[in-house]
């Protein structure tokens, strides 16, 4: 699938996407964390960069691999900001999903 190192899931009652980020997709998602990191170094606020962790409740059966997340102030196990770069359209809509799963924050 392309040149992109892994695959990114999403799963929402019963519905499973699975994708295989471009290299243009993963070019933004780096910019973007960067600029939030150096935003909480400059300005002294404590962050905890997640990554692509997956997110995941199975009683609500639902389930997301953000593009990039960050927990504010403490570590949790769901994060206080979810960042999904979108370069095409269609597919499961991830909004739902982050609210389902109690995400304070999302960028798109």
């Amino acid at each position: 699938m392309g040149n992109s190192p892994y695959f990114k899931v999403i799963y929402h009652q019963g519905s499973l996407q699975i994708m295989s980020p471009s290299s243009r997709h993963e070019i933004y998602k780096k910019m973007l964390g960067m600029l939030v990191e150096n935003y909480c170094l400059e300005t002294g606020i404590r962050f905890y960069p997640l990554g692509s962790t997956t997110l995941k409740s199975q009683d609500k059966l639902k389930g997301i691999e953000p593009d990039q997340c960050y927990c504010i102030g403490s570590q949790k196990n769901i994060p206080d900001l979810a960042i999904e770069v979108v370069i095409t359209s269609g597919g499961i809509q991830t909004l739902e999903i982050y609210q389902g799963l109690d995400v304070s924050e999302v960028w798109f």
